[in-house]
């Protein structure tokens, strides 16, 4: 079986990555790509991915469970390509996705005048939400996760089929910062 984690990014999709290898899923941490490939996640492009198709396919075959980019835009193929595959998509309250964005931006040395509007992350966010729920409104392979909220191994584990651990559930890349882009 694999796993993907396809939320969006800031949503706690590293936290996730380390519960899947908590759990012992050998386990493909973010991002990922190779040469040629989409090098700024933030301009995703459909038209992009077939290219890279069998390149995906192999990487996928070496791992069991998936987290960052670009799995959050390849949950069609990769649900297409492996039918028996779960997927998680971790949300987050869309204004602290935009000050986590901000703060990871600016910490990654990139000026913050370059990146973009408050609006433009909102919409990639609820996009790629509504766009991920449609897609899987009549399936039963799809696990929604608030880690923010307190989701955790309670949640996780029964949508695995797999025994709840007896550890703190991980949180990675936790951020104290308040939104500070304009519209």
């Amino acid at each position: 079986m694999k796993i993907f984690c396809i939320g969006m990014f800031r949503t706690g999709t590293t936290s996730l990555g380390y519960a899947l290898e908590t759990l012992g899923y050998k386990t493909l941490h973010g991002p990922w790509w190779s040469d040629g490939m989409l090098k700024d996640p933030f301009y995703e492009k459909p038209q992009m991915w077939p290219p890279y198709y069998s390149l995906i396919k192999s990487t996928i075959k070496n791992y069991e469970a998936f987290e960052d980019y670009p799995w959050m835009y390849l949950y069609e193929e990769c649900d297409k390509w492996f039918p028996d595959a779960k997927f998680i998509l971790t949300i987050r309250d869309p204004e602290r996705v935009v000050a986590s964005t901000i703060n990871q931006y600016g910490s990654s040395g990139r000026p913050l005048w370059k990146m973009p509007s408050r609006n433009k992350i909102i919409k990639r966010y609820l996009t790629h939400f509504y766009r991920v729920v449609n897609y899987f409104r009549s399936k039963k392979n799809l696990l929604i996760m608030n880690l923010e909220a307190g989701d955790g191994w309670n949640k996780l584990c029964p949508f695995l089929d797999v025994n709840e651990v007896n550890l703190e559930f991980p949180h990675r890349n936790k951020g104290n910062y308040e939104s500070r882009i304009q519209n």
